[in-house]
């Protein structure tokens, strides 16, 4: 969605003020007519998100938003068998889903400071990725993390602390 009477946020808006990316409209319409189950469809074009969907090694997960980004990735939005979904769009940015607004501003969140991180990294390691130290998931996770901020970061804490232990 696009606002035409910026300066207003989006809170100060009215419906009838609010206007569809007519550039997004076919491929948004293009998930929900394939996924009955997505209630929201984002496009994240944020200069970081665009500079990440053209890396050829791909989306890496550096921090912890990344690591509870990195299990709703998918090749293709329209197939994946999850509401919540992210995939790359190469020279656009990404393409997120989810069945709600809510659940898709969370994944939008966690993807858009998951990319900030991957591309200061790069950036303090001169691109060279075999210098960046990559977190690994807490054991306990499966491969689509909870997307409960609190949830995933107490898990990780706990998994953390027991690392520390041994």
């Amino acid at each position: 969605l696009v606002s035409p009477y910026y300066p207003f946020n989006f809170g100060q808006c009215t419906a009838s003020m609010v206007g569809v990316c007519v550039g997004d409209a076919p491929r948004h319409a293009g998930v929900h007519e394939k996924r009955r189950d997505v209630g929201c469809v984002w496009t994240v074009s944020s200069a970081e998100c665009i500079a990440v969907s053209v890396l050829k090694g791909g989306f890496m997960a550096v921090c912890q938003a990344g690591l509870a980004v990195k299990g709703l990735m998918v090749d293709d939005v329209r197939s994946s068998r999850s509401s919540s979904s992210v995939a790359a769009l190469p020279g656009i940015g990404f393409i997120v889903t989810g069945s709600t607004i809510s659940t898709t501003f969370r994944t939008v969140h966690l993807l858009s400071r998951a990319c900030h991180s991957l591309v200061t990294a790069l950036a303090a390691v001169g691109g060279d990725t075999s210098l960046l130290l990559i977190p690994t998931p807490p054991e306990s996770s499966t491969r689509e993390y909870d997307l409960d901020p609190n949830t995933f970061f107490a898990a990780a804490t706990e998994e953390f602390a027991s690392q520390v232990e041994r």
